[in-house]
C-alpha cells in the first residue's frame, strides 16, 4: 500500500488561517518577554544612578534614567489619568507640566506626581494641591503607551476643563489642548520629593518574562500539533501496489 498527498478543502482553509494566527502569537508574547525583561533590568541599572540635568539627557533616554529639572508648576493644567487601581482601590495619576527656563523655548515636561484616590462620585474630581515656588526635582523617564488599548474615547470628546480627566496620556492631544510643546516622554517623580502624592515605581508585573516565554511555547506547540494533524488527515493510502524493482 502507499500513501498519497490528497488535502480536503477544508482542513486546508483551516490551516491557512489558523497556522499564521498561532506562530504570531508566539512570537508575540516572545516579545513581551523581551520588552518586560528589558523594563526589569533598565529599574536595576538605572534607579540609583546620579541624575542627569535635562539638557545633557539624550534625544531619547531610557526607561528610568534618573533627569534633575528646574521650572515652575503650569497648577492651571493638571491632568488625571483615569482608571488607576493601587491596593485595591480606583483612582488617578495626578500629572501636571512643568514650564521650563527660557533656554528650552517655552517647553514643558509632564511630571506623574503621584496616585489619588477617586472619592465618592466620580462626578466630582479630586483637588489638586497648587505648587506656587519653582521648584527643583528629580525624576525617571517614562514614556507613555504610543498605543494605549482605550474602551472608548468618551471623557476626550468632553469639553475642556481643568483638571483634564483622560483615559491615557496622548502627548500630540495635550499639547493642543496646552498650547505649548513637550518633552517626548514624562518624568515620575521620585519617592523623595515633596511636591507629590502616594507613588512607588518599581514595576511590578501581573505576568513575567518567564510567563510569556511559557505562553510562547504553548502557541508553538499548538501550531505544530495542528500541522500535524493536517499532514495525518491530509496522506491517504490508495489500493495502488508501489513499484518494485
Amino acid at each position: 500500500m502507499v500513501y498519497k498527498f490528497s488535502p480536503r478543502l477544508l482542513p486546508t482553509i483551516t490551516v491557512l488561517l489558523l497556522l499564521p494566527l498561532l506562530i504570531s502569537l508566539g512570537f508575540w508574547q516572545l516579545q513581551r518577554a523581551e520588552f518586560k525583561r528589558t523594563l526589569l533590568a533598565s529599574y536595576d541599572t538605572n534607579r540609583n544612578a546620579k541624575p542627569l540635568a535635562l539638557k545633557d539627557a539624550p534625544n531619547q533616554p531610557e526607561n528610568f534614567i534618573p533627569i534633575h529639572i528646574q521650572g515652575h508648576y503650569d497648577n492651571q493644567h493638571s491632568i488625571l489619568v483615569d482608571n488607576v487601581i493601587i491596593d485595591h482601590q480606583v483612582g488617578y495619576y495626578v500629572v501636571t507640566p512643568i514650564l521650563l527656563s527660557r533656554e528650552f523655548h517655552r517647553q514643558a515636561i509632564l511630571i506623574n506626581r503621584g496616585w489619588i484616590p477617586r472619592g465618592a462620585s466620580r462626578e466630582h474630581l479630586p483637588k489638586v494641591s497648587a505648587v506656587i515656588e519653582p521648584v527643583a526635582l528629580e525624576g525617571f523617564v517614562s514614556y507613555p503607551n504610543p498605543k494605549p488599548f482605550l474602551l472608548n474615547d468618551a471623557d476626550e470628546k468632553q469639553p475642556i476643563s481643568w483638571p483634564l480627566r483622560v483615559p491615557a496620556l496622548k502627548l500630540k492631544q495635550l499639547e493642543n489642548k496646552l498650547g505649548y510643546s513637550l518633552y517626548p516622554y514624562l518624568l515620575k517623580l521620585k519617592a523623595e520629593e515633596k511636591t507629590g502624592f502616594k507613588r512607588n515605581w518599581q514595576p511590578t508585573l501581573r505576568m513575567g518574562p518567564q510567563k510569556h516565554e511559557a505562553y510562547a511555547f504553548q502557541w508553538f506547540a499548538l501550531a505544530l500539533t495542528l500541522l500535524v494533524l493536517y499532514l495525518m488527515v491530509s496522506f491517504r493510502r490508495t489500493n495502488e501496489t508501489a513499484n518494485k524493482k
